[in-house]
Order: structure tokens, then C-alpha cells, then sequence
């Protein structure tokens, strides 16, 4: 069965932390990492600040090789970033153990990261790979999800239960559709894109906690 593990990252060596360095005022929530060829490129909501500060500061960092701003609100901007290589870090962590990234948000000071790994070996491997290189990564809690502990949201985030609870209700799920992927993302204020990602991730939640803790019984 999978392993949850929450993690507490107090340094910039983490790429995200040092991205913000110069932002004292923003912090990010990262929405999710999509592949870009050898690379990863990571989907950051940017929370606070002046938008052009932050904008130019991502242009003009030294491990960004392109920007793209994909969405903007009052309140937060979404921005693609790639990176001009990939970093040993904690993110490439992540992708060689095959975890997921239930939840992800800091600032330049802190980050917490929510993580699921598919075995116990697996989260080992990660927290031996932030050791090799140096990154000082602190677990606040590692645990299998069991029955008792998911409780009636089997393991979702808030964001996905609540996004996919909207769907259903609405009739996203229902033949034919009664709803499409960009009125469930524009109930969040979020894009498409964003808002089908968030239904896949909570789906693969739910069956991993049910259905494939069922089969492993």
C-alpha cells in the first residue's frame, strides 16, 4: 500500500524557495509538474507581491530558462516555469521515486510538501536522495493511509474534494455530460487544464485508497 509522508524544506537550496528568494512578500502553491522532454516543468501559483516584480524576477533568475504566465487573477498569477537544467533536487527526487505531490505551498523562508510514495521503500529513497544532496528535508508525519485515518475523504486534499464533488454534483461524470471541464475550472477561478489535473489526481486518490487497498488486503 502507498505511504503518505508530510515534509517541512527550511533552506533555498529547494529550487522553489530560491525562485521566491527575492519576493519577500509572495508565496506560491505549486498546482502540479508536467514533463517537458528530460525535464519538469512545474505549474506555480504566485500569491502576493507586485505581479511585474514577480514576473521579472522569474525572467531574470538564473535557473529559469523560460516563463510563460498561464493565468491571472486579483489575488494570484499561475506561471509555467522552465528550468534552464535539471537540478539534483528535491523534485527530481520526487520523479525518480514515482510519487505523487498531494500538496505543495511556501515561500522563500519555508516550504511543506504532502507527498505520496507507492511503497515505504520508495519514500527512503527519496529522503536518501535530499541527503545526498544536501537538502535538509524534516518529516512531520509519515503514515499508510488506512481506512480509519482517510476518513470520509479518503485521502483527497481540500481542492480535490471539493472540485470533484462540484463535478459530480453537476453532472460532469453523467452520460451525457451536464457540465464541461471549463465551468468546473471557472467555478475555482482556475484554468481548464488546471481543473481536469485536479479531477485525475483526486480520482487516482480515491482508488488508491479504496479499490487498491482492498486488492492488498
Amino acid at each position: 500500500m502507498s505511504v503518505i509522508g508530510k515534509f517541512e524544506i527550511k533552506t533555498a537550496q529547494f529550487l522553489l524557495a530560491n525562485v521566491l528568494a527575492e519576493i519577500p512578500d509572495a508565496w506560491a502553491e505549486l498546482e502540479r509538474v508536467v514533463p517537458s522532454g528530460e525535464q519538469t516543468m512545474p505549474l506555480l501559483w504566485v500569491y502576493g507581491g507586485d505581479p511585474a516584480v514577480t514576473r521579472h524576477h522569474l525572467r531574470t533568475h538564473s535557473m529559469v530558462e523560460d516563463v510563460r504566465q498561464l493565468e491571472s487573477f486579483e489575488d494570484r498569477t499561475l506561471y509555467a516555469i522552465e528550468w534552464v537544467k535539471e537540478p539534483n533536487s528535491v523534485m527530481e527526487g520526487i520523479a525518480k521515486q514515482n510519487a505523487d505531490i498531494l500538496d505543495a505551498a511556501g515561500s522563500a523562508d519555508v516550504w511543506r510538501l504532502e507527498l505520496r510514495f507507492p511503497s515505504h521503500k520508495a519514500l527512503s529513497a527519496f529522503k536518501s536522495h535530499c541527503d545526498d544532496t544536501n537538502v535538509k528535508v524534516t518529516p512531520t508525519r509519515i503514515y499508510r493511509p488506512k481506512e480509519a485515518e482517510l476518513g470520509f475523504r479518503y485521502g483527497l486534499t481540500d481542492r480535490q474534494f471539493e472540485t470533484l464533488v462540484y463535478a459530480a454534483e453537476m453532472g460532469y461524470f453523467d452520460v451525457p455530460r451536464q457540465i464541461s471541464m471549463d465551468e468546473v475550472g471557472a467555478r475555482f477561478n482556475i484554468s481548464s487544464q488546471a481543473a481536469s489535473e485536479r479531477v485525475r489526481r483526486g480520482i487516482k486518490t480515491l482508488l488508491m485508497n479504496t479499490l487498491a487497498g482492498i486488492r492488498d488486503r
